[in-house]
């Protein structure tokens, strides 16, 4: 059985710590995938943390992602890093976030045979005080973009995506808050994983 573990922040995580049903996988992308790949014999692990850095993923990499034999290892994380950085709460510029991100596809490469596939941090135009923070975010984004390409991971560019269901569909149908995910904008993030899975890795 493939071992499938899902890295990141409460965009992944979605409630998985309240999550009663069998497999806490909360109510977001990864519990959509797990139905989807119900019968591809893969299981899924959600470790995704609300509120989670890079620096915090890597810290807790042991205990969420090594220790259990990945086979695939999905990461997305970097809201949050832009967060603290622009808000002067102690956080990192994005030359560092991208260093925090090779290590930590470095060490899954280390102690691991997983696939890895990086997804691009993203955040919506909505409400507007967010368009101060693109320039930011645009330094994140390429910052993850280089970390994956040289790891040799799949790369899921997300800011591109999202500017184009905003076209067809407005963005509060796709974003409670700018930041996460409403149920259809979690149908649509799986579904796009799941393109980028099948056209990679399942063979």
């Amino acid at each position: 059985m493939k071992e499938i573990i899902f890295l990141g922040d409460s965009i992944t995580d979605c409630g998985r710590l309240w999550d009663v049903r069998p497999e806490p996988l909360g109510s977001g992308y990864v519990r959509i995938l797990q139905n989807s790949l119900a019968k591809a014999d893969c299981h899924l692990t959600n470790r995704g943390h609300n509120g989670y850095t890079a620096w915090q993923v890597l810290r807790d990499l042991d205990e969420d992602c090594l220790t259990r034999n990945p086979d695939v290892v999905s990461l997305l994380v970097g809201i949050n890093d832009v967060s603290a950085f622009l808000c002067a709460s102690g956080g990192y510029d994005a030359a560092e976030y991208g260093t925090l991100l090779s290590q930590i596809l470095t060490r899954i490469q280390k102690d691991s045979d997983a696939a890895l596939m990086v997804l691009e941090p993203f955040l919506f135009p909505w409400p507007q005080e967010y368009l101060t923070w693109m320039k930011t975010l645009a330094a994140f984004q390429r910052a993850a973009h280089q970390a994956a390409g040289k790891a040799g991971a799949i790369w899921i560019p997300l800011q591109d995506f999202w500017k184009q269901a905003i076209g067809r569909e407005g963005a509060t149908a796709l974003t409670e808050d700018g930041v996460h995910l409403t149920p259809h904008g979690h149908e649509l993030l799986a579904a796009e994983w799941m393109r980028n899975y099948n056209s990679t890795i399942r063979k």
